[in-house]
């Protein structure tokens, strides 16, 4: 594996840290500076058990963490990173699938996750010089006290989840920040890169240093797993408030039997499996010797009208999945609430831009469909980490698009349009027969066409989590 960081500068660098340089510009209206650099932390019971909010104001910095997010001697992270857990400054360079803050030498560091699913909210009050930054949209707008009709309020029922979309499309690099804004407040959404806030109280993104390209199948292969065992080695750290251990999802699709034999290569022990038209992914947990978790699907079995409204037994559920920047269609993870706490959770999110075979070459993370944004406040509540190893080491996608069409994967090309070399090399190197799985695309989230017209109620309903 290359890792570009020195001698002529890397182009794909260039561009990134040039589209986090327009995104600063966005954020510049209304900064303020801190006249003081104080810093608190506040653990309450009240809230969902992985979420936190920063208050900023002139004289510091105030936070409010769920009882599950780990506390160290400079700062807070809810999540798992490659790293030893042991070593906080470690979450600074690495694969982080969770957020918080990191402090040094007068410094305040926002982590953000290493993906493009799950954001940080900034809602800047501009009137009175507060910003409200938190992983929770909900937990910033109940602690603004932002009321459901509000103008700022109206203007993200009818607009957040379908720019997150479009810009999404863009690559984190080069998304517009701003959401929305009224004559008191403007709300900013930002991903991936870390952040922290410079002497005059300008928004300064920390630019990645390194770009990956991998070699060949076998380096490709040694960094999935030496990352997802770091990942496991970090959730599993005695020394947490809530010690996480692996669980991961399978289908008979493609990616999910391939993470899944990573995972269990790594040690994970278990696999959770929808009942989908009498259909499950049973069969290849067990070829893998381990224990399969099967859930019925919460639509009840009837997958096959996945395109619907939200209403009756659904509309309750889905206020959590739907009160995010997303199109609610997580919620068929809910199906796996019982076994989630306290997990790593793995799922094959990623595979359609990184191992289809005739994907396009992608930096920055560009995500070109809707799907496996609306986690959060669900994720949050139950306290799991969501780790997608597909999406380790995918800045930039050349280097996997040119391994899946080598000469050293043709044995594992299926030569059809649903054809993923690596994901099959990965299961059939682990004993998954090859008639077993990536046969034909099957999908399992819903689609409801309804969700903008109840976004409000949604989030006006889990903001009640937040009152504090």
């Amino acid at each position: 594996m290359e890792l570009h960081t020195t001698g002529a500068p890397d182009p794909r660098l260039l561009e990134l840290s040039r589209g986090l340089a327009e995104q600063e510009k966005h954020l510049i209206s209304d900064a303020f500076a801190q006249s003081h650099n104080s810093f608190a932390i506040r653990v309450t019971q009240k809230i969902p058990q992985l979420a936190w909010l920063a208050v900023r104001r002139k004289g510091g910095i105030e936070c409010t963490i769920g009882r599950s997010v780990d506390e160290f001697e400079n700062g807070f992270f809810e999540g798992v990173w490659a790293g030893s857990f042991l070593d906080f400054s470690s979450a600074l360079g690495s694969e982080t699938y969770g957020s918080g803050i990191y402090r040094s030498k007068g410094r305040t560091t926002f982590i953000q996750r290493k993906d493009v699913r799950e954001f940080t909210f900034i809602l800047r009050d501009r009137l009175n010089q507060v910003e409200y930054i938190s992983n929770s949209l909900c937990f910033a707008l109940s602690a603004a006290r932002i009321g459901p009709d509000s103008a700022l309020m109206g203007l993200l029922s009818d607009n957040l989840v379908d720019s997150t979309f479009e810009e999404g499309k863009k690559g984190f690099h080069a998304m517009n920040p701003v959401v929305a804004q009224t004559t008191e407040y403007t709300l900013y959404r930002i991903c991936y890169s870390n952040f922290w806030f410079d002497d005059d109280g300008l928004l300064r993104f920390d630019p990645p240093v390194a770009v990956r390209d991998f070699k060949d199948w076998n380096d490709y292969k040694g960094y999935l797993l030496a990352t997802t065992q770091a990942v496991f080695s970090n959730g599993g750290n005695r020394q947490r408030k809530l010690p996480l251990v692996p669980l991961s999802s399978v289908s008979r699709g493609y990616d999910s039997p391939a993470v899944t034999a990573i995972a269990n290569q790594c040690g994970c022990q278990e696999a959770v499996t929808l009942r989908v038209n009498g259909d499950n992914g049973r069969a290849i947990a067990r070829m893998l010797g381990m224990r399969p978790l099967v859930f019925p699907h919460v639509l009840k079995q009837r997958s096959k009208g996945l395109t619907r409204t939200i209403e009756g037994y659904i509309s309750k559920l889905s206020h959590e999945f739907v009160a995010t920047a997303g199109i609610g269609d997580d919620i068929n993870s809910i199906s796996f609430e019982s076994v989630l706490n306290g997990k790593i959770f793995l799922s094959g999110v990623g595979g359609d831009g990184n191992w289809q075979k005739d994907a396009k070459p992608n930096l920055g993370l560009k995500k070109s469909i809707p799907q496996s944004t609306s986690l959060t406040e669900f994720r949050l509540r139950v306290g799991f980490a969501h780790y997608p190893p597909i999406l380790a080491g995918s800045l930039c996608t050349s280097s996997l698009i040119r391994i899946a069409n080598s000469d050293e994967m043709s044995g594992y090309s299926v030569n059809q349009a649903y054809d993923r070399p690596i994901a099959r090399r990965f299961a059939e190197e682990a004993g998954i027969p090859r008639s077993s799985f990536g046969i034909k695309k099957s999908a399992q989230n819903p689609f409801f066409t309804n969700r903008n017209e109840i976004w409000r109620e949604a989030v006006t309903e889990v903001m009640k989590r937040y009152t504090i």
